[in-house]
This record gives C-alpha cells, sequence and structure tokens, in this order.
C-alpha cells in the first residue's frame, strides 16, 4: 500500500510539472487578468479542486507523507479581500495504522499591491480526525480540532480564466496523539473569473 501512494505521488507530481510547465508557457502570452487592471470594481470569483502535501504522525512510529484533496471556491470584488469556502480529505496508511483526516471551513484572501499574482490566504475552520488498525479497525485515536492555515500563494495564469495556484503555508491545530501541525504544499487548479 506505500509503493501504492509513492507511486500515486510520483504520478501527481509528473502531473504537475506539466501543468506547471503549460502554465509558465501560457503565461509567457502573458494573459491580462481583471486584478492587474486598476480601478476596476467588477465582481471576480472562482472555484475548483485542491490538492495539499503535508506529513503526519502519530504513535508507535506511525507518520509519513500525507495527499490532502478537495475543492475550494472563492468570490469577491477586484479591489477588495474576497471570502471562499473550502474542504479537504485525506488518508495516511501505514504497515499496521491509517489515519483519515477531514477539514472544512472559511478562506479569506487578497493579493500584495505590488504584485498582483502574488497573494495570502487564511484557512479558518474545524475537522475530524480517526486514527485506527488496519486489520481490526480499532480506533486509537479520534476527536474533531479548530485549525487556521496562513499561506502565501502565488498565480500561474494558464488562460484568462484558468489559474494554477502554488501556494506554501503553515497549519495551525491542536490535536491530542496525532500531529497534523507543520508545513504544507498546496496546488489549487481554479476556473472563473480572475
Amino acid at each position: 500500500m506505500i509503493a501504492k501512494f509513492h507511486t500515486l505521488s510520483v504520478f501527481l507530481l509528473a502531473l504537475f510539472l506539466v501543468i506547471a510547465g503549460t502554465g509558465t508557457a501560457q503565461a509567457a502570452r502573458d494573459p491580462i487578468l481583471l486584478v492587474e487592471q486598476p480601478g476596476k470594481t467588477m465582481p471576480v470569483g472562482a472555484g475548483g479542486v485542491t490538492f495539499k502535501y503535508k506529513r503526519a504522525s502519530g504513535p508507535d512510529g506511525f507518520g509519513g507523507d500525507m495527499l490532502v484533496w478537495g475543492g475550494r471556491g472563492f468570490g469577491g470584488r477586484v479591489d477588495d479581500p474576497k471570502i471562499g469556502l473550502m474542504a479537504q480529505a485525506g488518508t495516511l496508511n501505514g504497515n499496521s495504522m491509517a489515519l483519515n483526516l477531514r477539514m472544512g471551513g472559511f478562506t479569506i484572501e487578497d493579493h500584495f499591491m505590488k504584485d498582483t499574482r502574488l497573494k495570502w490566504r487564511v484557512n479558518i475552520g474545524g475537522g475530524t480526525y480517526e486514527l485506527k488498525t488496519r486489520r481490526s479497525s480499532r480506533h486509537i485515536n479520534d476527536g474533531s480540532f479548530a485549525f487556521a492555515e496562513p499561506m502565501i500563494v502565488g498565480m500561474l495564469p494558464m488562460t484568462r480564466h484558468i489559474v494554477l495556484e502554488i501556494g506554501a503555508g503553515y497549519t495551525f491545530c491542536g490535536v491530542e496523539g496525532v500531529r497534523l501541525e507543520g508545513l504544507f504544499l498546496q496546488t489549487d487548479l481554479l476556473l472563473g473569473r480572475f
């Protein structure tokens, strides 16, 4: 099962590099986004899929690389902070234990004044986790938690309506028995009006 996870990780990394290469080539043609046009007050918004890479660990040497996937949508006016919703889920399978993670909440984001393709985002919400044995499905630990995830995000426009976002941030959460807090990398493939 760990070999399958590593194969999936390599596949997703290769897919990401292909999409990023396409986005870079398309960005060379410089699609003009609404956020790059000063004085605009029209609404913008988008939605799409997210993939997050992070480390998780637990008791008895359990831990490893975790891929968390989900969806995100946001909206607002060009010059104002954007409000959105996010939901993510992931599973980390070890030799004897498995960790299931679910997260959901609100997002707030805005671009930096001098560079509209670089922005900050904060995810705030709650989630649940479940650590259990793989053979007997006996629960070792489970519960709920609140989280905050500040992050820095760069935008790679592929077209005027398709954008790849690449970001890095830190998960703050109070969880007993497993470690979910820490650095993460995230990519979002979004379709909408930018």
